[in-house]
């Protein structure tokens, strides 16, 4: 549109004002949303969860690779960093010498009890023979060990953090009177309805599924040209933790049992790639939680009328 007025490349404090008008008037603005009260504080906790949760995911990664440092075969056995039973493995017995000095029917009843019965002799016959025979480093590893013992403790901490939010989260949530008909949809949990809302702040100021789904990023695009035909692919414009929420959505959603699990098999029937069939179900998910709070109804399975609601998405 620059360039429009009068042929020419310039760009000026005066010029601009009278590109901006003529954007305006051509229909291509933006509408920017603005979530107020109980929403406004959903897309701020929203926000803060996510940036507790890529932090938290920072410190295992950490975690993983100083324990891989001293104890390698500790990995092996204890995949998950993540479980409560290789967060205390770690805390109380991070060394191989420690687990050999705990002793292999200890160790058993240990694990046992902090797994809840998931772990027991087998496994911890593999930690204690593995520590028998580690080629764990020993220089230094009384600094290593130091610096577990603190990630571990910011873990601790930031766990409690991300339940504090979620509490608030919860909170607000009652506050909006829509969430119960996004709740009301199998695979729609407590948190991504807060996060939707946080986002689309009220879906009653989108007339179309269409406004909504451009917010989300998840409007397609192709580049064509003649007689070349372009890939059509979401435009990845919008809101990033939206499509983040709606994919996590689709997962739990498209699961044996699920409400979208028969249209995601479709999709893969069809040839199509899982990940681009989750991202077709986040989309189709994001229509149907539209329709819901514009009707101001609620999710049945199996409904005569879900065609409409398929429809709309």
């Amino acid at each position: 549109v620059k360039e429009l007025q009068g042929n020419s490349p310039n760009k000026t404090d005066r010029k601009d004002p009278k590109v901006i008008a003529d954007i305006i008037e051509l229909g291509h603005a933006l509408t920017l949303v603005v979530p107020e009260g109980a929403a406004a504080e959903l897309r701020r906790l929203s926000h803060a969860r996510e940036r507790s949760v890529q932090r938290r995911t920072a410190l295992f990664n950490q975690l993983q690779e100083l324990a891989f440092v001293i104890f390698p075969e500790f990995s092996q056995q204890m995949k998950d960093f993540k479980t409560k039973s290789a967060q205390y493995l770690l805390k109380h017995f991070p060394a191989p010498e420690d687990i050999l000095a705990c002793g292999l029917g200890p160790l058993t009843d240990v694990l046992r009890k902090v797994s809840r019965g998931k772990l027991g002799a087998e496994r911890a016959r593999g930690l204690y023979e593995a520590a028998q025979d580690s080629v764990g480093i020993r220089e230094g590893r009384e600094s290593i060990l130091f610096e577990i013992q603190e990630i571990l403790s910011n873990i601790e901490a930031s766990d409690r953090f991300v339940s504090r939010l979620e509490k608030e989260l919860s909170k607000h949530l009652q506050e909006i009177p829509a969430s119960r008909y996004l709740l009301s949809m199998n695979g729609i949990g407590e948190i991504t309805a807060a996060g939707l809302i946080g986002e689309v702040a009220d879906f009653d100021n989108f007339h179309t599924i269409s406004e909504v789904t451009k917010l989300a990023g998840l409007d397609l695009f192709e580049i064509s040209s003649g007689k070349h035909r372009g890939m059509r692919r979401i435009s990845k414009r919008g809101r990033p933790l939206m499509r983040k929420l709606l994919y996590f959505a689709a997962l739990n959603t498209v699961r044996k049992g699920g409400v979208m699990h028969e249209k995601y098999r479709a999709y893969l029937d069809r040839g199509m790639v899982k990940t681009k069939a989750l991202v077709a179900i986040g989309r189709k998910i994001l229509g149907i939680l539209f329709a819901l709070v514009r009707d101001h109804s609620e999710y049945v399975k199996g409904y005569s009328n879900t065609a409409n609601l398929d429809k709309a998405a």
